[in-house]
């Protein structure tokens, strides 16, 4: 095996995650950044989520950018980066990673669910209470068109009943 392979580490990583070990998965992958040629873009959008997970937006932003740089239309982490933005509540850059990766995908119900939950949430200084809920709502139910079967799990509606509330 090379040493020097991040696939190696993700994989590792993977099986750490797999176990519920999440700090030696974290050691992990933060070892596969330090390789000489770095680690790949699937290896920075992990490690980007287990700072995400710990609290750590501005950590999280930085390996989202990583791996970002490494695979420019990398969806998740267009929509992770977009979350690291939102946990900072930079709602407007969380707005613009967003709606890039919208441009990447304009059919993922993911994207959706999540502009959704960022109109719902979020401030944003040139836009009133009112058309940003109703804008929440708009995302929602295109979620809800691209989303397929249903999961019990799903809190859309949930969401959906709070911005009614939020409107009225």
């Amino acid at each position: 095996l090379d040493p020097d392979d991040p696939e190696i580490f993700y994989r590792l990583a993977l099986a750490h995650a797999a176990l519920k070990e999440d700090i030696q998965a974290r050691l992990v992958l933060e070892e596969a950044t330090q390789l000489p040629g770095g680690a790949t873009a699937e290896v920075y959008n992990n490690l980007g989520l287990m700072y995400h997970r710990a609290g750590d937006y501005a950590a999280a932003e930085l390996e989202f950018r990583k791996a970002l740089a490494r695979w420019p239309a990398m969806l998740a982490a267009q929509v992770n980066l977009a979350n690291s933005l939102k946990g900072q509540q930079r709602y407007e850059d969380a707005r613009l990673a967003l709606e890039t990766a919208r441009a990447t995908d304009g059919q993922s119900a993911n994207v959706f669910y999540n502009m959704g939950i960022l109109y719902l949430d979020g401030q944003f200084p040139n836009m009133e209470a009112l058309p940003r809920l109703e804008s929440a709502l708009v995302f929602f139910e295109q979620y809800k068109g691209l989303r397929g079967e249903p999961n019990q799990a799903d809190p859309v509606d949930d969401y959906i009943t709070e911005a009614k509330k939020r409107i009225v």
